[in-house]
């Protein structure tokens, strides 16, 4: 089954929710962090997204990237020189399970707006509009 996607909305998708997720991750943590190197790191998510698209790994390899990634990201963002490898770990692992969780919200209202119908896409009745998800992003 193909499938169109835009490669710039999945980028700036995937950007904001790895922010999103890097930035409550620093607050459960209590930790500081510098805004450009959680962008950065943001970004760096966002690119995988957008390359895993056109990779055809198999799955054990594609998770074992995807752990790759997210911890190279928690590095970025959470590595400091008293950080040690164990810390580093911890930041990764609260900043899976914040982003599960968050994906469980956002594919939950996603699913509870797209049932009520909202009368913002014109372009199918069934599906939730770009405008719907932002709002439940936002």
């Amino acid at each position: 089954m193909e499938q169109e996607v835009y490669v710039d909305l999945y980028f700036l998708i995937n950007a904001c929710m790895n922010l999103l997720t890097l930035m409550i991750t620093a607050t459960l943590l209590h930790r500081k962090v510098s805004r450009l190197r959680a962008w950065s790191a943001a970004a760096l998510g966002g690119v995988w997204a957008v390359v895993a698209l056109f990779l055809g790994m198999g799955d054990f390899w594609m998770i074992l990237c995807d752990g790759a990634i997210i911890f190279f990201m928690s590095y970025i963002v959470f590595a400091t020189p008293k950080a040690s490898f164990r810390t580093l770990l911890k930041c990764t692992a609260v900043g899976v399970l914040t982003s599960m969780i968050l994906g469980g919200v956002m594919t939950a209202l996603y699913s509870l707006f797209n049932r009520i119908h909202l009368p913002l896409d014109n372009e199918n009745e069934n599906s939730a509009s770009v405008l719907i998800f932002a709002l439940i992003a936002a």
